[in-house]
């Protein structure tokens, strides 16, 4: 294991493109404590973190289709680079803005990049790296990404204390830009150029990235189950910074230490996995983590106590990168690469219209059925997606894709 980690980190493009979004990753957890914490204070938290979660989460199924015909058709390099300096300076605009609106209107600008930019880079790694170095290579990347995401919330709040809560986007738009610049001396394009006789309209390859998830009963499962899911995914987020903030009681820098220890979380699941995936393959672990996922989420409610809570929200990071890395490995490892760009868009696509559903029914409920009451019903839902998953994932002995010629 150490012996791969060595020759992952030998490669340049691989170096860069683990550096880089390293770097963008901890702006993006800096800048998404500063949006929370803006919304938190107003007058109805509720409704400003479902109109800030509805407008992070709505670009997605508008642009997630034709994201990714992009990411498939041109250089995954200079989208990724075009995506990380384009939200540089819309973050810097943020630091600059007073009206509400504006303020809105620049965070669904920078969730329109942000979708072009994940296809690209969810679709980048295996042009970088070998196909049995994918689970290594996965498991280092989603680590550097928690570690991010652990560092940056505890900077998030210190920044905040210190200077107050616009000044994380300025530090967001550095992070973005440094990390578009480091980008430029990748090597590989990350993208299959095609002949003039294969070029086709952008409806056309969205069809065929259609037709090409349609043949693999696996790839439609997925897709179906994560949009069951994320039906109630979509919620948990409104409803933890909500029970945190102002159920738990916890202050600013205590939000902050939350969302560094849910990252401590993901990134020890992260460096595990490898290790998981050698008794239980991706599929079964995808499923199985998400009832667990449900189930820890009734236990963080069960009890208002700012270290049991802290205990469970750890818990709670570990398992989600159990659940989002498998599923990367498992698309990367088994969709031919010219199609992974439109496959995991597809998939994002829908996941992110149902999870809209959820996001608007929380926005609207929480004050009347109660933020613990809507935690637990979720966390119900769950498990029960989970267990049918399991049923339906057994019934049709489903665990690999029979890769066809494209």
């Amino acid at each position: 294991m150490t012996n791969q980690l060595l020759s992952l980190f030998k490669k340049k493009d691989f170096s860069i493109l683990f550096l880089g979004q390293f770097i963008s990753k901890m702006g993006s957890a800096i800048n998404t404590i500063g949006l929370s914490l803006c919304v938190l204070k107003f007058d109805n938290p509720v409704l400003g973190m479902g109109t800030l979660s509805l407008l992070l989460t709505i670009p997605w199924i508008i642009f997630g289709p034709i994201a990714g015909v992009f990411a498939d058709r041109y250089s995954k390099k200079q989208t990724i680079i075009v995506c990380d300096i384009i939200r540089g300076l819309l973050s810097l605009a943020l630091f600059f803005t007073q009206d509400i609106v504006l303020f809105y209107l620049i965070v669904f600008l920078m969730t329109i990049f942000d979708v072009i930019f994940s296809p690209a880079i969810s679709g980048f790694l295996p042009f970088v790296v070998d196909k049995d170095e994918l689970e290594s290579a996965n498991s280092i990347y989603s680590g550097s990404g928690q570690l991010a995401y652990l560092i940056g919330p505890a900077i998030g709040g210190i920044l905040v204390a210190s200077f107050g809560v616009t000044m994380v986007f300025v530090v967001n738009a550095i992070s973005y830009i440094l990390s578009g610049i480091s980008e430029l001396f990748i090597v590989s394009n990350g993208y299959i150029k095609k002949g003039k006789d294969e070029k086709i309209s952008a409806f056309l390859e969205m069809r065929q990235g259609f037709i090409y998830a349609k043949k693999h009963t696996t790839i439609v499962f997925i897709i179906l189950f994560f949009a069951a899911a994320s039906a109630v995914f979509g919620g948990f987020p409104i409803l933890c910074s909500n029970y945190i903030v102002n159920e738990l009681g916890a202050s600013d820098q205590v939000y902050g230490i939350f969302m560094s220890i849910k990252s401590i979380g993901s990134m020890i699941g992260a460096f595990l996995l490898p290790k998981a995936l050698n008794r239980i393959k991706e599929l079964p672990m995808m499923i199985l983590g998400t009832g667990i996922y449900g189930g820890l989420f009734i236990l963080f409610s069960a009890w208002r106590w700012i270290p049991y809570s802290v205990v469970i929200y750890f818990s709670i990071g570990f398992i989600v990168s159990f659940i989002n890395v498998s599923y990367g490995i498992f698309l990367q490892k088994n969709v031919d690469k010219e199609y992974i760009g439109r496959v995991f868009s597809l998939d994002m696509s829908l996941s992110n219209f149902t999870m809209v559903t959820s996001i608007v029914f929380v926005t609207f409920t929480g004050n009347f059925l109660g933020t613990q009451n809507l935690m637990i019903m979720y966390a119900v839902a769950i498990i029960f997606i989970s267990l049918i998953g399991l049923l339906i994932m057994k019934k049709l002995k489903l665990n690999d894709i029979d890769k066809i010629s494209s």
